[in-house]
């Protein structure tokens, strides 16, 4: 089985998965936003590349009901539907997911923009892992959220980034919005891009 095979079974739920990495070397991520999700708070996506392919996991945890942040939302105990989503393809399904909204999520045009960033040495196997985790790891809005979920598959792929739980993000200057645009600034990522 291919590693590219075995990543996808994985996500399906089909292998169980091994400790080799799936791919190593240079790879690129990404996290997308959408600036008026969980009530102007912002939201985020994830997406990571299987180098040197164009081949993508991609996805995001969007809360109860498809309306991350909202009021039935707030906390959602491990094993619950928390929302979280997996996919992959390539990168032009990447952005025509996040630029449509997966179907009965969100509305088309949600997510506006995106921001990447390369990890030397990507750990594509580790970041499915925790992915695939996402799922049913519950949901918190505020310390276990679409933010929290990214940040956990993105360090997993080895990708340097701020933490989320950093002071400057929790409330009551708490948002997504503030961490994407402080991720679009750090040295290493191309700043905003429009979807």
């Amino acid at each position: 089985m291919t590693p590219l095979a075995v990543a996808a079974a994985l996500l399906l739920g089909v292998v169980a998965p091994s400790h080799q990495a799936f791919a190593q070397g240079r790879g690129q991520a990404c996290v997308f936003l959408a600036p008026k999700g969980a009530g102007g708070f912002g939201h985020v996506g994830w997406a990571f590349q299987e180098p040197p392919a164009d081949h993508w996991f991609f996805g995001a945890t969007e809360g109860a009901g498809g309306e991350e942040g909202g009021p039935n939302a707030r906390k959602i105990p491990p094993g619950q539907r928390n929302g979280a989503w997996v996919d992959t393809g390539n990168w032009q399904k990447v952005l025509d997911t996040f630029r449509n909204a997966r179907a009965n999520e969100h509305p088309g045009g949600y997510y506006k923009q995106y921001t990447c960033a390369y990890a030397d040495q990507s750990a594509v196997h580790s970041a499915a892992v925790q992915a695939q985790a996402n799922i049913s790891r519950g949901y918190d809005l505020f310390g276990d959220n679409c933010m929290n979920h990214a940040y956990d598959v993105l360090r997993a792929y080895n990708l340097t980034l701020p933490s989320p739980n950093d002071p400057i993000y929790i409330s009551p200057s708490w948002a997504p919005n503030r961490w994407v645009s402080k991720l679009a600034r750090t040295p290493g990522w191309n700043g905003l891009n429009s979807l």
